[in-house]
Formats: C-alpha cells, sequence, structure tokens
C-alpha cells in the first residue's frame, strides 16, 4: 500500500448553513441540528477549541414562505418583522440561501442574541458563523521497517512530511565513509559524488571511489534521505533529497577514520559543487579550523552540520558558523556517549536508530554520528521550501521549531532543544507568509489546528522579528483565511 493520509480539513471556513444550528421546528421552539455540539449549562451553541470556534456572527435565515388559505398575508407580515428585527445587525446577505450574517449586539454573544432571535418563530434558523478548523494531514510511509524508527516520530516528522517530503530540493552532502550506492533506499537519490582522500582527490565522474566499504556513511546517509513509500526497508528524515556522497576516508580500505585536511577539501568540494548543506559525522568538532570551515561554507551560501563526538565529555568552545548536534534518547535525556557543553547547538535522536546498512538492509546504529544528518536533512527541506533563505536564516528557523528540554531557552545539554522537523518547517511557511512570498512545493494543508494550538502552547517567534508577541499567533491565523480565501477563488459552486 502507498502514502496513506490521516487527515480532516485543511483550512478554517465559515459554515454556509446548517452545521452548528438550531432551526425552528414550530414558532417558540427549536431543535438542535444533529451536527450541533450539545447545550452546556443552558447554552444553544457549544464551541469545541479546535473544531468549531465562535467568529462574533450569526447566520440567520427568515422561515420561508408558507401555502395554504391565508397564509400569503400572514407570512409577507413575519417575514418583513423577521428582516426588521435583525436589520441594524446586518455584516453581509447571502441571497442564493436568503441567509443574513448578522454582528452580535454590543453587551450580547451569539448564545444570548440567538435565543432571542429564536425564541421570536420568524426564523427558519439561527447558528453561529462559525470558524470550522481542521487538524493537519499526517503522511504515514508505506515502508515495513517504518514502525522500528521510533525517531521520526519523537522529530515529528510524519506531520511534516504533509507540507513537504524533499521533492527536488538542494543537494545535501555527506563528509563521510561513502555511501552504498546499490541499497535500494539510497541509489535513487544519490548526486554525484567526490572522493577527497589525499590519495585521490577525484570526482565520482572521473573515478573517486564514493561507495561505503565501512557501513557509517550509509547509516548517515540514511537517517537524514533513505527514500520512504517505497515499500522497502525504513526511510529517512527527508524522502526525497538529492544526497552527495564524499567519501573521505582511504579509498582502497575498510577503514573509518580521515584527515582533517581531507575532510575540509570534501566539504569545500561539496560546497562548490552544488551542495547546500555539507553534514560531518567525524569526531574533532570543537577543533578551531572547523568555525572557519563553516564560515567559509556560508560565504557560499551552504550550512556546515557537524556531530559532537561520543566522549561524553563537555566542550567549552562556540562555532558560531557550524551547528554541533548532541544525541538522545527515546525519552529524550542526552544520549550517554554524546558530549554536550557551550560547543551544543541542538540536538537530536542518536540511540537505537534503525538505518540502512551495507549490503541493502537495515540495522541498529548508536551515536551523535546519525544525529546530525536529521538535522542537516531538516536544514535541506527549509531550504527546498525557502531557497531564498541565508544561511542564517535557516538555522535560526531549527533553532524556533525545537522541542525544549532541560532549563527553558538554551542549555549546555540540549543547545536550543531538540529538533522538531515539523514546527522548522511550519515556520518556514509562515515566515514567507510574512515576507509575502509563496512556499514553493509547500502543502499548506499540512498546517492546521493542532499547529495553530501548538503555538498557543508554547509560544513561538514565527514571523522572524525575534520577538516573541501576539503578531505570531496572528500571523499564524492570517495564513489559514489567506489560503482559505484561495480555495474559495478556485472552487466553483
Amino acid at each position: 500500500m502507498k502514502l496513506r493520509w490521516v487527515s480532516s480539513l485543511a483550512v478554517m471556513l465559515p459554515v454556509l448553513a446548517g452545521l452548528g444550528s438550531l432551526r425552528a421546528a414550530v414558532p417558540g421552539t427549536s431543535l438542535a441540528a444533529a451536527e450541533a455540539a450539545p447545550p452546556n449549562a443552558g447554552q444553544l451553541f457549544v464551541p469545541k477549541a479546535g473544531v468549531m470556534e465562535f467568529s462574533g456572527r450569526l447566520l440567520v435565515r427568515p422561515l420561508p414562505p408558507t401555502s395554504g388559505p391565508g397564509q400569503d398575508g400572514r407570512f409577507a407580515a413575519d417575514d418583513a418583522r423577521a428582516r426588521a428585527i435583525i436589520a441594524e445587525h446586518v455584516l453581509g446577505y447571502i441571497a442564493e440561501l436568503d441567509e443574513y450574517i448578522v454582528g452580535i449586539p454590543a453587551g450580547m454573544d451569539e448564545n444570548a442574541f440567538g435565543a432571542q432571535l429564536l425564541a421570536s418563530g420568524l426564523y427558519d434558523f439561527v447558528c453561529p458563523d462559525w470558524v470550522l478548523f481542521v487538524a493537519g494531514a499526517t503522511a504515514t510511509p508505506d515502508d515495513p521497517d517504518f514502525p522500528l524508527q521510533w525517531h521520526l516520530n519523537k522529530v515529528d516528522a510524519p506531520p511534516a512530511w504533509s507540507i513537504t517530503t524533499g521533492g527536488t530540493g538542494p543537494i545535501i552532502a555527506f563528509v563521510d565513509t561513502g555511501v552504498d550506492l546499490a541499497h535500494p533506499d539510497l541509489a535513487t537519490v544519490a548526486a554525484g559524488g567526490y572522493n577527497c582522500h589525499w590519495s585521490s582527490r577525484r570526482s565520482q565522474e572521473a573515478g573517486g571511489v564514493v561507495t561505503d566499504a565501512n557501513g557509517h556513511g550509509t547509516a548517515v546517509a540514511g537517517a537524514a534521505a533513505a527514500l520512504g513509500n517505497n515499500g522497502i526497508g525504513g526511510c529517512g528524515v527527508a524522502w526525497n533529497l538529492r544526497v552527495m556522497p564524499i567519501r573521505a576516508t582511504n579509498p582502497t580500505s575498510s577503514v573509518g577514520s580521515a584527515i582533517s585536511s581531507d575532510i575540509q577539501n570534501g566539504a569545500l568540494w561539496a560546497s562548490s559543487h552544488g551542495a547546500k548543506v555539507v553534514s560531518v559525522s567525524f569526531a574533532g568538532g570543537a577543533l578551531a579550523y572547523v568555525q572557519t570551515l563553516g564560515a567559509t561554507l556560508r560565504s557560499r551560501g551552504c550550512l556546515l552540520v557537524w556531530a559532537m563526538d561520543g566522549n561524553g565529555i563537555s566542550y567549552a568552545e562556540d562555532h558560531l558558523s557550524a551547528i554541533m548536534v548532541t544525541g538522545t534518547t527515546v525519552s529524550d535525556t542526552r544520549d550517554p556517549g554524546a558530549s554536550f557543553g557551550p560547543l551544543v547547538d541542538i540536538a537530536a535522536p542518536s540511540v537505537g536508530l534503525w538505518l540502512p546498512t551495507v549490503g541493502g538492509g537495515y540495522g541498529w546504529h548508536t551515536g551523535p554520528s546519525f544525529a546530525a544528518p536529521q538535522v542537516a536533512a531538516t536544514a535541506a527541506l527549509i531550504w527546498g521550501l525557502a531557497p531564498g533563505f541565508t544561511p542564517a536564516q535557516v538555522e535560526r528557523v531549527l533553532y524556533d521549531g525545537v522541542d525544549d528540554l532541560g532549563p527553558a531557552g538554551y542549555d549546555d545539554t540540549y543547545g536550543a532543544g531538540r529538533l522538531n522537523v515539523r514546527w522548522a518547517l511550519w515556520i518556514t511557511v509562515l515566515r514567507l507568509y510574512t515576507m509575502g512570498v509563496p512556499a514553493e512545493g509547500a502543502d499548506p494543508h499540512g498546517m492546521g489546528v493542532d499547529d495553530l494550538y501548538g503555538l498557543a502552547k508554547t509560544a513561538r517567534d514565527v514571523d522572524g522579528d525575534g520577538i516573541i508577541d501576539d503578531r505570531d499567533t496572528a500571523w499564524a491565523y492570517l495564513m489559514f483565511r489567506g489560503d482559505e480565501l484561495k480555495e474559495l477563488s478556485t472552487q466553483g459552486p
């Protein structure tokens, strides 16, 4: 079975008739519409957060004409009276339905004014002009091993996939031990690579060896970009990213070590051959050259993501130009082997991850090496939605979208917090929206009321102005309303 979508509608749509309404059965009485929420403490209309909420307006329809002897004159008088009662509050009229959009008088609410109108016996129905929400869709891949990949749900990847899975987004390079190019979950996503070992220094096209004889690089690349929804194995944080294998290890050996200068050479080659994100999962992240390398890559419009080592010690350094990633467990505690300290910028799962292995299979992997590619993949997804973002803007979205662990705000254990892919992509689209730039390739229906209420629960700077305030929530609602208008302009009656 291919992609399964678990979804409710996608944007806030006004109700045009009947839903959550009270319809007059005979003058002076009323019946609750089947769809309406049950009355609560005498209330006619009961809103439900995230499903149906008040808008400050009612929808009102006068009784339709009746037939029979002597009815015409009575109808005309009652009809005129019904329309006169609401005349000063009318905000709009839907002629095709003979339905009025009515404002709420001062000192009243939907329930009080609705009850007053219904008591007159002059109206066919009265209901709030409900604001209706729907939860964002969740994309579940058909890969049989996906249930084993707990880390993908931990970083909220499935809801993020309803926005984008990568498509033809930017290239992400892995400076590592190479990639198994024959692996069914990696073969079709590979871009031209390079062997940066000092004895080779040649591109894949020119005969450079980029295949993986060690296994580390295959797992790292798979954590980021194993092909999803193909009915094979598992999947990565992004399903359709283009992967550039940069092998830094000796092309004639299966050893898993590399020389610093070779790593730098590989990163520089990648950044000058189309990569927007370079991910490194070797030790040495605290070394001074990492800062210089990261700054150079940023000057080329590229981000450097580097894994913290597995020594379990604290580093006092702080590289401003590289994104340093530590690891976490299934319970959101620090991976005991992962290093920490001021050097850490962000965290991602790293213990017991089910990832690709050389030879076409999957196996269990542990270590911060496998946390970094998840962050790198998310950066690439952000850039796929917002190709105009600078490296600093992509980095900011990553940090603003995290789930904050440990002490509030930045700390030396988790940095900004643990990666959350859904929030990162949602904030990306919102910032594009506030800037007036469409998010190419984004599906706005992938964002829904769960996101809006998540924003209310944990305040985030969604508009990118550096301040968390009411404007952030306002921008979120405006984005949904803007999408609603687009829907209404493209759909027929």
